[in-house]
């Protein structure tokens, strides 16, 4: 079999913010920022102490894989 490539659509950014538990509203105002730079809330989780909200939006890059035999 002749090698194998394959080109990937641009690569998503990833990013996370969090505020405090006992504070949750706190985490509005920094989603709303986000949000008004082109970020996608992926998802809002509890952790301990912390509610961390995962964010993603399109970056610029293009990534490509090649597998050859």
């Amino acid at each position: 079999m002749p090698g194998l490539s394959s080109t990937v659509g641009p690569m998503a950014e990833v990013t996370s913010i969090s505020a405090s538990s006992y504070d949750p509203e706190s985490l509005a105002p920094m989603l709303d920022e986000k949000l008004s730079e082109g970020w996608e809330i992926v998802s809002i989780v509890s952790a301990g102490t912390r509610v961390v909200a995962y964010l993603q939006r399109e970056g610029g890059g293009v990534a490509s894989a090649a597998v050859v035999e």
